[in-house]
């Protein structure tokens, strides 16, 4: 993936979503704060990327931090909302903020 290694895309959103996995080689989490609205906010831009029809053909999985505070630690994820990608060897990408740029989101989901 020629990819830089963090992106930050201004606004939120707000819930799970899921989308079928054939990304074997590396896995998408959204990590949120469901008490923020900027968490919200890209909880809901998810929702309407997959919900315009993207063929991203990703799983996203969600974490809410407020819930399960001590994941942060564990991710190392500093800056909420945040959507990590992650291959087991290694490499990783970070989409900072509400995801309200879904061209970018997409762009970026789907490679």
């Amino acid at each position: 993936m020629n990819c830089p290694s963090q992106t930050t895309l201004a606004a939120p959103v707000t819930a799970n979503l899921y989308q079928p996995s054939t990304n074997a080689d590396g896995a998408w989490t959204l990590y949120v704060n469901s008490a923020s609205a900027l968490s919200l906010r890209a909880l809901e831009n998810l929702r309407k990327l997959i919900a315009s029809g993207s063929k991203s053909g990703r799983e996203v999985k969600v974490v809410d931090l407020f819930q399960n505070p001590e994941l942060a630690e564990d991710a190392k994820i500093y800056v909420l909302p945040t959507l990590l990608w992650s291959a087991s060897q290694g490499r990783s990408l970070v989409l900072l903020g509400d995801l309200s740029k879904l061209d970018k989101v997409a762009h970026y989901l789907s490679h």
